[in-house]
């Protein structure tokens, strides 16, 4: 829905601050915790921690451990969070100050990836397409056609019994005996 207003922008309210502030509290200390096993410590609250619910009560390891790999690719990722927190205050230190950047990764990160696009271009248009022939096929044709069909039939079939309805009494003589004759001749011819 159309361009962002930054200049709307404000801080979310403490009924959603406080419990996001909890959860990064309490991940943080899980991770601290979970990490003792990297550091050759024994005591491991949180490795068995499913292991009641597990198979013979004990935790599954693959062979041929992969503890290495996870302290590398633990620290990698420790590294590469710190140096882009720092990289963001240094650059938002004073203020965030909104300006158009031509940087095509920075266009990414701003349009968030084109998922919307993408969504728009795969979903929405053919979802709205659809709904759109449906509309012309079924309320054009089907409904409307149909709808406009029998108000024809009725108003032909109106305009020929008006011209019966004349309110003259011979005319309705008239009828009754082409009736009555109409009858005598189909049991005469019949029978």
């Amino acid at each position: 829905g159309g361009p962002v207003s930054y200049a709307r922008i404000h801080e979310v309210p403490k009924v959603m601050s406080i419990p996001l502030l909890i959860l990064a509290l309490l991940s943080i200390i899980g991770g601290f915790v979970g990490s003792f096993s990297f550091l050759g410590s024994s005591w491991n609250p949180l490795g068995n921690f499913l292991a009641p619910v597990l198979l013979n009560g004990t935790v599954q390891v693959a062979a041929g451990s992969t503890q290495p790999i996870e302290l590398i690719s633990t620290v990698v990722s420790v590294i590469i969070g710190v140096l882009g927190i720092a990289w963001a205050w240094a650059v938002y230190r004073k203020s965030f100050n909104y300006k158009e950047n031509r940087n095509p990764f920075y266009q990414l990160v701003f349009h968030k990836y084109y998922v919307d696009e993408a969504l728009d271009f795969v979903l929405i248009k053919p979802i709205v397409g659809l709904g759109r022939l449906a509309n012309s096929v079924l309320e054009g044709g089907a409904l409307d056609g149909g709808s406009r069909g029998l108000a024809w039939l009725f108003r032909g079939s109106s305009g020929g019994l008006r011209r019966l309805q004349t309110g003259y009494m011979r005319n309705y003589a008239l009828a009754i005996l082409v009736g009555v004759v109409l009858i005598v001749v189909y049991y005469a011819v019949r029978g």
